[in-house]
């Protein structure tokens, strides 16, 4: 094949490899430190793991495994777009590349999905503890978000192109892979899922922001906490950016093609600021949980100080204690927050209880949370 005559398939590599790898590795890094920082927290101030943090692992071995799997098919990927792009000449080792680049890049797409969902699932399992003891609403619908989140997620790993992907030996391909039709369809499903994934991360944040507004607590820690739930919309912001450069990259391109280091890099960014997004919580309950002690040291300071002056002044110090208590109980009752020993054994639940007519009211100011063939037949994509 010359490559002065021959007719490129798809676009050359706008994404060169040091770049490539050193993106996929960086963002590993950087979510390796955070999962880290988060099973911290939780063995040091909590002293167990709940289900959300091993769903937030699991997000983490998958992205995990594609950085290792770029890593090991990326050559074949530089190759496969050298010769289908006309500039270099295939070796006799080429439809070999070929064939682990699109079984490579299969099993990408799948572990793309898989862990973008799997970080969904632990924002709903962190979002349900919130709501434990709310009235029957929430839970519905937090079931009605949960199964339109799955449904979701099922029609994206459905919509890739298995048929181009998924075949037994290369000399299998035929040409419709590479028509306007399956380009056509790339770009479909590469804005439906994109649509998709942000509605919803928008239906997974609108559960405990309408439960935020109405709560008995003080402005300052209803923007802390909104703060904190909407760092998903950051997920948010990066899908849609996502979308958008690469549909923009692929009109420039002159073929409406999609360019696939470019596609393949931006998932992968997705996915790591989803994760991180995930891990992030953890600070905000590292810091709460650093205030308690604090308080709980200077408390026993002040006792240890009391104790120290004489009797008379254990005395005063214990009816000063018995009024302190008296106005707190009493402040308590009139707010109607409560947080007994009982629901802090474990550091992590803390019910709602109501406040006012305890119909539409729900106190969590103690609630801490815890917190992407021939050589003409060879696709762009598979799906995205």
């Amino acid at each position: 094949m010359d490559p002065q005559t021959f007719t490129p398939t798809v676009n050359p590599a706008a994404v060169q490899k040091p770049l490539f790898l050193g993106i996929i590795w960086a963002g590993t890094a950087i979510c390796s430190c955070a999962l880290a920082f988060r099973i911290y927290v939780r063995g040091k101030f909590f002293h167990k793991l709940l289900i959300d943090d091993f769903f937030a692992c699991f997000a983490w071995v998958l992205q995990l495994s594609t950085a290792i799997l770029w890593t090991v098919i990326s050559s074949s990927l530089y190759e496969m777009l050298s010769v289908l792009s006309g500039q270099a000449y295939p070796t006799a080792t080429f439809l070999h590349s070929l064939g682990q680049y699109l079984h490579g890049s299969l099993a990408v797409l799948l572990m793309f999905y898989l862990g973008l969902w799997t970080i969904k699932i632990n924002f709903l399992l962190f979002f349900r503890k919130l709501g434990d003891q709310v009235k029957n609403y929430y839970r519905i619908y937090w079931w009605i978000v949960t199964v339109f989140t799955m449904a979701a997620g099922a029609v994206c790993i459905g919509t890739i192109q298995y048929s181009c992907l998924a075949i037994p030996t290369v000399q299998s391909l035929d040409g419709k892979c590479t028509q306007p039709e399956a380009i056509r369809f790339q770009d479909i499903t590469l804005k439906v899922n994109c649509g998709l994934d942000v509605v919803t991360d928008a239906m997974i944040l609108s559960m405990p922001i309408s439960m935020l507004w109405r709560v008995h607590m003080s402005l300052k820690r209803k923007l802390q906490l909104g703060g904190l739930f909407s760092l998903v919309i950051i997920t948010m912001v990066i899908a849609i950016v996502r979308v958008t450069v690469i549909s923009n990259q692929a009109a420039s391109s002159g073929r409406n093609q999609v360019e696939i280091t470019w596609l393949y890099m931006w998932h992968f960014i997705e996915n790591s600021v989803a994760l991180l997004v995930a891990c992030l919580a953890s600070f905000r309950t590292l810091f709460a949980a650093k205030e308690r002690q604090a308080t709980e040291e200077e408390r026993i300071k002040r006792e240890q100080a009391i104790r120290e002056r004489g009797p008379r002044s254990r005395v005063l110090w214990a009816r000063a204690k018995h009024f302190q208590d008296s106005l707190f109980n009493t402040m308590k009752t009139t707010e109607g927050t409560t947080k007994v020993a009982s629901q802090r054994s474990d550091g992590m639940e803390y019910p709602l209880k109501p406040v006012g007519n305890g119909k539409n009211s729900y106190d969590i100011e103690h609630t801490e949370p815890t917190f992407n063939q021939s050589l003409n037949s060879v696709p762009s994509h598979g799906g995205a």
